[in-house]
Parts: C-alpha cells; structure tokens; sequence
C-alpha cells in the first residue's frame, strides 16, 4: 500500500489515504471545530464531489479516506489491464471448454 498519515495538515498531499481518526484530527485543525457531525458532513460533501473518497456506512471501508481519487482509478486500471491476469483467465477458459 503507498504511503498514508501525513505528519501534518500540510502534507496531507503527499498521502493517497488517511485513517479516519487522523483525517478527523486534520479537519479540527483546519475548522477549529471537534464537532463530529459537521466532519461527517464535510467529508461526504467532498466525496460527492469526487475530490475524497470516503464510505462511512461500509463495514470494511469505512475507516479509510482516500485523498487521491485517481491512485484508486489507476490501481483498478493496473488490475483490469494486467496481462498476467489475461493470462490466467484466457488458460481457465480454455480449461473450462475442454472439460
């Protein structure tokens, strides 16, 4: 996984994710607020708007920011073109239709 938690605010840039307790920590120092419904609601603004990545109600997910849409993007690309993947799934059908 690249590199997460940024050890501060102003090099939260540098990181594709954060946890959510440290993006939380970032958002208090950015609005001098602590109040946790209006983090909630500013980090959902900005995952509707596809700047961040965020799934509060995921079971698995809900713990991770994603800060840069695009590494996501680009991770899924890198499965979706791999050739060894091709590889693997051109030889089980192979098998398949000869079984």
């Amino acid at each position: 996984m690249t590199p997460c938690c940024a050890s501060s605010p102003a090099k939260a840039s540098l990181v594709n994710w954060l946890p959510l307790r440290r993006a939380q920590d970032t958002l208090w120092s950015v609005l001098k607020t602590s109040d946790d419904f209006s983090h909630r609601n500013l980090i959902r603004f900005l995952h509707d708007l596809g700047i961040a990545l965020n799934y509060q109600d995921h079971p698995i997910l809900q713990d991770r920011n994603i800060l840069n849409p695009e590494w996501v993007t680009g991770g899924v690309y890198k499965i979706l073109n791999s050739n060894e993947l091709y590889l693997k799934q051109r030889q089980a059908l192979i098998d398949q239709k000869h079984n």
